[in-house]
């Protein structure tokens, strides 16, 4: 006889009343408890490891939880094949949960008969109304297949042709590989999950995980967007997230717990991760049933691969409201991050959105990042290229080949708000030459930069002081040579359009793009490349400065010294007033004890 089955249904059963109605759960269980139930795994009976799962399972149920128990293959030896196949009774009907009835059924039972899967999906669906405006899961757990000849996996696609809105959840308990394939499929046929369970502990956790699950989950509703997805409950278990796809978690989520996500990314790259509230709130009540509000909340954290914060957004009450994280990869910052799913302030809908993508900034049509030093440099031959800096990566570091002679180097910055700067040394780190831009915006260059002879050279493009993220075009013409269309004013070639997100993009104000330099992020940068006054002085400071800079420096220098000249007279006036009033007040008294008498 082949492996048989012990099923799990449970359906979630969700009326769509008033935003504030509250919704309940309806569960089914099915229990197989055919004769191969008696076999040992891991040293017991499956029979008996079922109904340890069963007892933990049922004991964290909330009092009120309307369920139902059906068992198949408890009253026909499997002799009589076609009246096994055939047997399935639905012992306790729906109701709120009576749970020494339940126990107490599911304890008397002795595994006996054949393995009919697909007829008692069949019979199952009649306990439900079809169309019905609720969703609705089923929870099977089996350790074998089909033994009756039905196929259970064409019945499953069937329930929802009729219209059952219908999941199909499935526990493999110690399967073989055969029985897996077919398990998988039914769950696959009507977009439900698959989970092996290897002995009764598995088993009961993954059988508490589902029924959690039921309680909690509610149907989408009509504008809802995004593949349902779950991660995992801390860092050790969190699931690789789908990059550039717009996700919503398959679960309300509780205030102050998390869906962990994990995401790998390279210097080079830049991480964007998108948050999007609907229209609706949740409330969840201690029973795990929720009500729906329209007090939206959510948040989402992106965490470095050390696993401490980078960054944290939160909605708070905004109805389709929209956030974003960005944070370009730091030149030593590659690795595994974690994004985080839930909010510090209420409960979590689980029809809010998020997104995660990744956009490339390598530098030189590499598929890197150029680093901060000699040794992490990018060997580049002379030419056109086009590079990238940003707040996490000020410094971009090439080695190239240049003969002897001159050569004329020049940068030039896509985004009119940066100031780039340019650095030339030989093999010997000796520094040959260098340049910063004389404004925001313009050209840094070298022209006919002498070179005493011919080698490896070490060029550095630097973001200087407060920069942004920009990329720019960067010319090495050994020998010199005539303007370029940059250094002539003409714009560079425009940067690669973005990708177009599937999600409507954030409003303004609701992007944060994370700066080093005007707030600390817990990444370590192997040094600043700030273009400070030991590599280009103070002339060059103040040449690269605009008119309202240069006022800004003026005005101090010069108010500053009169403060203080106006602070030290107005004390010495003080004081010295005070002196010369008590001396006029001497002089008085004096002057009315010496006065002749009056008359």
């Amino acid at each position: 006889m082949k492996k048989s089955v012990i099923s799990f249904l449970s359906i979630l059963s969700l009326a769509l009343m008033a935003a504030t109605a509250s919704a309940a759960s309806r569960i089914e269980y099915i229990l197989d408890v055919s004769g191969s139930m008696n076999a040992l795994s891991g040293g017991e009976k499956r029979i008996d490891a079922a109904k340890k799962s069963l007892t933990a399972m049922v004991q964290g149920i909330p009092d009120g939880t309307i369920v139902a128990l059906r068992l198949y293959s408890h009253r026909v030896p499997p002799a009589d094949k076609a009246k096994s196949c055939q047997d399935t009774e639905l012992v306790i009907p729906f109701g709120p949960i009576n749970k020494p009835q339940f126990l107490g059924v599911v304890n008397a039972a002795s595994p006996l008969g054949q393995t009919p899967i697909a007829y008692s999906l069949e019979q199952a669906a009649n306990d439900f109304v079809m169309g019905a405006d609720e969703a609705q899961t089923i929870i099977l757990v089996s350790d074998g297949e089909e033994s009756c000849g039905g196929d259970p996996v064409a019945v499953a696609k069937a329930l929802i042709a009729k219209g059952f809105k219908l999941k199909i959840n499935v526990i493999g308990f110690d399967v073989d590989a055969n029985a897996k394939n077919q398990l998988a499929a039914i769950a696959g046929a009507t977009g439900g999950q698959y989970f092996d369970a290897k002995d009764s502990a598995s088993l009961t956790g993954t059988l508490q995980k589902l029924t959690q699950e039921s309680l909690v989950i509610q149907k989408a509703g009509s504008s809802v967007y995004g593949e349902e997805i779950r991660g995992g409950d801390n860092y050790e278990t969190s699931v690789p997230i789908p990059v550039g796809k717009l996700l919503r978690l398959n679960h309300h989520q509780k205030q102050n717990q998390y869906d962990y996500f994990s995401v790998d990314a390279k210097p080079g790259q830049k991480i964007v991760v998108s948050l999007e509230t609907g229209e609706k709130g949740v409330r969840i009540n201690p029973d795990n049933t929720y009500e729906e509000n329209l007090n939206p909340y959510a948040g989402v954290s992106l965490q470095s691969p050390q696993k401490t914060q980078i960054a944290h957004q939160e909605i708070i009450g905004g109805k389709n409201d929209a956030k974003q994280i960005i944070f370009p990869v730091p030149t030593d910052g590659g690795g595994k991050y974690y994004v985080l799913v839930g909010s510090a302030y209420d409960n979590q809908h689980k029809d809010h959105r998020f997104k995660v993508e990744i956009s490339e900034l390598f530098d030189a049509g590499s598929k890197q990042d150029a680093g901060d030093t000699r040794d992490t440099a990018l060997v580049i031959q002379p030419g056109t290229h086009k590079g990238y800096v940003n707040p996490n990566d000020e410094i971009d570091t090439y080695r190239v080949q240049l003969p002897a002679g001159t050569v004329t180097i020049r940068v030039r910055p896509v985004s009119e708000k940066v100031h780039l700067g340019l650095e030339l040394f030989d093999a010997e780190g000796v520094r040959v030459g260098g340049e910063n831009a004389p404004n925001a915006g313009a050209v840094a260059k070298m022209e006919n930069l002498p070179l005493a002879k011919a080698g490896e050279y070490v060029l550095k493009v630097k973001g200087g002081y407060n920069p942004s993220e920009t990329e720019y075009t960067l010319e090495i013409i050994p020998g010199g040579g005539a303007a370029s269309a940059a250094d002539a004013g003409a714009p560079p070639a425009a940067p690669a359009a973005p990708t177009t997100p599937t999600a409507p993009a954030a409003p303004t104000g609701g992007e944060t793009v994370y700066n080093p330099l005007s707030k600390p992020v817990p990444m370590p940068r192997a040094g600043t490349g700030a273009l400070t006054p030991d590599y280009q002085g103070i002339a060059q400071l103040w040449k690269q400065m605009d008119w309202k800079q240069k006022a800004k420096v003026v005005g101090f220098w010069t108010l500053l010294p009169a403060f203080f000249g106006w602070l030290v007279g107005w004390i010495w006036g003080y004081f010295k007033g005070r002196a010369s009033g008590k001396r006029w007040a001497a002089r008085q008294a004096a002057k009315q004890n010496t006065a002749p008498p009056a008359g």
